[in-house]
């Protein structure tokens, strides 16, 4: 799907790996406790599964 942008506010991100355990495609958690988006080339989903809270 062209045209959609994902990204983590690194500032608000609790840790917590929520987005992972939704999206594992997308989203991996680093050693330094935080989540990051992957690789842009990364296959997602055609269609949206989920909507994320704007805290996560």
């Amino acid at each position: 799907m062209s045209g959609v942008k994902v990204w983590i506010d690194q500032d608000l991100c609790t840790g917590d790996g929520i987005c992972e355990e939704v999206a594992p495609a997308i989203f991996f958690g680093a050693e330094d406790g935080l989540y990051y988006v992957r690789e842009a080339n990364t296959d997602v989903p055609a269609e949206p599964t989920h909507s994320f809270s704007p805290t996560c």
